[in-house]
């Protein structure tokens, strides 16, 4: 029997998918590979919560610093529309409440601190917590 008409079988291709596989097996899972947006978001979400107590405080200097009529514009002019999503964290949402409060901060800056209402500390310490959260959710994205 004549079997000149089936193709010659090439061996080398199969090797080649074999290695593939056995390059495959030794990747990191999905678990191994999403650790380290994990851990990053961890670390973004507790510093979250450090950005969300600090806007809770300029809420509480407001108060002290402005009758009852006039809280609800200038908690709105330091960001609360935000405050909501933020506290679910929404990374958006929190950049807005944090750029608003510091905002409202520097143009109030004098209304806050009259009376020993707000240390004088607090504004800088507003500030770095923002800028660290703000850089570590460029880095997380």
């Amino acid at each position: 029997m004549n079997f000149s008409f089936l193709p010659t079988l090439n061996l080398l291709p199969i090797t080649a998918q074999l290695a593939e596989i056995d390059t495959a097996a030794y990747l990191p899972d999905d678990q191994a590979r999403a650790a380290k947006a994990e851990s990053e978001r961890i670390t973004l979400t507790q510093l979250a919560d450090t950005c969300l107590a600090n806007w809770q405080k300029l809420k509480r200097y407001i108060a002290d610093a402005f009758s009852t009529e006039q809280q609800k514009p200038n908690l709105e002019s330091a960001g609360s529309r935000y405050y909501e999503k933020a506290g679910n964290y929404n990374w958006d949402s929190l950049q807005g409440l944090l750029t608003a409060g510091q905002t409202y901060i520097a143009a109030n800056l004098a209304a806050l601190q009259a009376n020993q209402n707000m240390p004088a500390s607090f504004a800088t310490t507003f500030a770095n917590d923002k800028t660290a959260f703000d850089n570590l959710h460029q880095q997380f994205l």
